[in-house]
């Protein structure tokens, strides 16, 4: 296997950012990382078989190693480009994000496993994070999408999600335990309703309803299981790590003129007035894409099994673009 270049333990000092007030966004962008490469799996500043921690702003992130079987638990980082997979090849394609890197030249974060491998916030204290950008990894799409030797495609019915935990610090003496703020759960496959919606691009999710927080912890559910676990690949890429809302889902932006209706709706959402092609999202207000789809002229969106509240609408077509309001009852 090729070794990649080891960056850890080397570049925490030169990354360490001091925060005074609210902590800065965590780009990763301050470990430079090779063209094409990914943080490495034999890498000997790591101490193997049990889980290292490593620094970025003012959060503390942790990663398991099992350097003879190429095993990683927790956050690697990686700024390969490519988003094809190969399950032969699947040692090195994991480290592959299915919507690429969010900016030229960057560096993201790749998570695999479960709770043993949190995130730590560099404040006794606690604080309340913004929120994070989260895309599929490859493996986990392509499972979903056409299935692996483990499992089949997602059929109507099918889930994953991960679940991210918020947890606050208590110490009493000598004695330090952790207790649940509160849980948000992030759908990255869904076929619940009529069509499959399969996250493949960067997509924002609002952490601030976990509260203040000491560290935050990743979990995995969904419907492709056996008696060991879920079949599904547990795995997801993240970047900008306490990154604030995007601006476009709190504004209505209007460029073409399409109509939604009805407004408010409970079952079927109507999209008339696109001319040819366009690209249809439709986001709650914490910015989680809830709909991914084309429409050609008219189209329509089943709302019924989605939570009440505010969404937005994006459509995009050659024309422009549109951003409304929809209210689901």
């Amino acid at each position: 296997m090729k070794r990649f270049f080891s960056l850890f333990f080397v570049a925490l000092v030169a990354s360490f950012i001091v925060v005074n007030a609210q902590s800065s966004v965590v780009t990763f962008d301050d470990f430079q990382l090779p063209a094409e490469s990914h943080t490495s799996l034999t890498d000997t500043t790591f101490v193997d078989q049990t889980t290292n921690y490593w620094t970025s702003g003012n959060f503390t992130f942790s990663t398991y190693l099992w350097s003879d079987y190429l095993f990683f638990g927790g956050t690697m980082l990686s700024n390969v480009t490519d988003t094809a997979f190969d399950a032969n090849e699947y040692v090195e394609h994991q480290f592959r994000a299915i919507a690429g890197p969010m900016h030229a030249n960057d560096v993201f974060a790749v998570y695999y496993g479960g709770s043993d491998t949190p995130i730590l916030v560099n404040n006794p204290e606690g604080e309340v994070v913004n929120g994070m950008y989260i895309t599929n990894n490859v493996w986990t799409y392509s499972s979903v999408v056409n299935g692996d030797a483990m499992t089949s495609a997602f059929a109507q019915g099918d889930y994953f999600k991960v679940m991210i935990i918020g947890e606050k610090m208590n110490v009493e003496g000598t004695d330090t335990t952790y207790t649940v703020t509160d849980t948000i759960d992030y759908y990255l496959a869904d076929f619940r309703g009529e069509s499959l919606m399969v996250v493949n691009t960067w997509q924002w999710i609002d952490l601030s309803g976990l509260g203040k927080v000491n560290r935050i912890q990743f979990a995995f559910d969904g419907t492709k299981t056996n008696q060991w676990g879920l079949l599904t690949p547990t795995y997801f890429c993240y970047n900008d790590f306490n990154a604030t809302r995007p601006v476009e889902t709190n504004v209505n932006v209007e460029t073409i003129n399409v109509t939604l209706y009805p407004n408010p709706v409970t079952d079927f959402l109507y999209i008339t007035g696109m001319e040819g092609t366009c690209n249809v999202e439709m986001y709650s207000l914490d910015g989680v894409l809830v709909y991914k789809g084309t429409m050609n002229n008219f189209g329509s969106i089943d709302v019924s099994s989605m939570t009440k509240g505010v969404y937005m609408v994006r459509v995009n077509g050659d024309k422009g673009t549109t951003v409304k309001k929809v209210i689901v009852k």
